[in-house]
């Protein structure tokens, strides 16, 4: 998707700034008409006192009017112009108005110097009216150099929702795809699992067989083997899928979280061989969840545990109440999970490489999908590795009020 806000190159402030500038500066706003209206300016400035005079009109503020010259002239066409007009202005009234002969005179320094502190004071307005213009251009060229960066901010937040959009539709285009795919694909691999079956059962009532089919039943075990794993797969692509785009809803109801782990616990007990500990809190605890799922989701921590951890060690099921939560526990003593990967795990199909290295075989599904479930219910998992110390795994679900309940 092409992205149709304008990228500012390193050089592109100071460019605008120029540009800014230059536009602001209207054809009046030269200095070159500064200079050309600064004497006409100053001769209007020097006829008022004559008027004043022939009125009868004593003025006691004479350089008054020869002050509103400069500063209007600094206001529109800045520092040249207005020194300018500072000079004609002391000319004016050396040789116009404070001398009464209205001649040329000789130079005189004391005269000069007497007019030292109207020059200063001339100077001094004439700074502060530059430096406001200049801080009046600073704040426009500000003020423009903001919007641009309002409306660029805002074309790229536009482009930003366009593409997130973009990328929900395809995941759920990809969540879409894998459940049919997944779908699509376990009817035949029951038809072949199906078929291998009534395949091995004919073969196992035959008393003996010829040479020639003498290893047939061992290789329809492994062709029944690897087409209950990939239903087992196809199953969990179609559980994660369903389970990110909430097709398939939560059926809660009230349960007992003790009998469902030790339940748990007792099937992987058995199908194992291994011993698993489990800890429950003294009075019974009942969550408002989907019963099936979470048994899903310890099922696969479990599981996990035993596969990754040395034979004869022990696992540890917990299960406690910490204030409006419930907190699971599952920790195993195998050789830990680096840091670095402990925040990918829960990404489907990801194992770690000494999971990818060791003989134990999975897709790294079951984690991703046990995320999924907890994260529905309203809870959070994580895990806490360390050489040494093994792994635990953590399932906090919120415990929820009867009014909650029936919302």
């Amino acid at each position: 998707m092409q992205n149709n806000a304008h990228i500012r190159g390193p050089d592109e402030p100071e460019r605008q700034r120029g540009q800014h500038a230059r536009l602001s500066q209207l054809w009046w706003h030269l200095p070159i008409f500064g200079y050309l209206l600064a004497p006409l300016l100053v001769g209007v400035a020097m006829f008022i006192p004559f008027l004043e005079a022939s009125l009868g009109i004593k003025n006691y503020f004479i350089g008054a009017q020869f002050f509103i010259v400069t500063a209007f002239i600094g206001l529109f066409w800045g520092l040249g112009p207005a020194l300018f007009s500072v000079l004609l202005g002391i000319f004016a009234l050396q040789y116009f108005i404070i001398p009464p002969t209205n001649s040329l005179t000789v130079f005189n320094w004391r005269d000069e110097l007497s007019f030292i502190p109207f020059l200063l004071a001339q100077l001094v307005v004439v700074s502060l009216i530059v430096l406001r213009e200049r801080m009046r251009q600073h704040l426009q060229v500000a003020e423009q150099d903001a919007r641009t960066r309002v409306e660029e901010l805002a074309a790229s937040n536009q482009a930003l929702a366009e593409s997130n959009a973009k990328l929900a539709q395809l995941d759920q285009l990809k969540d879409r795809f894998i459940a049919q795919a997944s779908h699509e694909l376990k009817t035949p691999i029951t038809t072949i699992r199906g078929q291998v079956q009534v395949a091995s059962r004919q073969l196992s009532k035959q008393k003996e067989l010829p040479d020639s089919l003498a290893a047939l039943p061992t290789q329809l075990d492994k062709v029944e083997k690897q087409t209950r794993r990939l239903h087992a797969l196809l199953d969990d692509l179609l559980d994660l899928s369903s389970l990110h785009s909430g097709s398939i809803p939560l059926r809660r109801s009230s349960c007992d979280i003790g009998q469902l782990c030790h339940n748990v616990v007792e099937d992987q007990a058995a199908l194992t061989g291994r011993h698993i500990k489990l800890n429950l809190p003294t009075s019974p605890l009942t969550l408002y969840m989907d019963g099936e799922r979470i048994a899903q989701v310890m099922a696969n921590l479990i599981t996990n545990a035993i596969k990754y951890s040395p034979e004869g060690t022990e696992i540890q099921v917990n299960a406690r109440q910490e204030q409006a939560n419930l907190l699971l526990q599952v920790h195993n003593l195998g050789p830990g999970i680096p840091q670095e990967q402990q925040a990918e795990i829960f990404e489907p199909f990801y194992r770690t490489p000494g999971a990818r290295s060791s003989t134990t075989r999975g897709w790294g599904l079951g984690l991703a999908i046990s995320k999924e479930i907890v994260e529905r219910h309203g809870g959070h998992m994580w895990v806490e590795s360390a050489e040494g110390t093994g792994t635990t795994f953590f399932v906090s679900l919120p415990i929820q009020s009867d009014q909650e309940k029936g919302m």
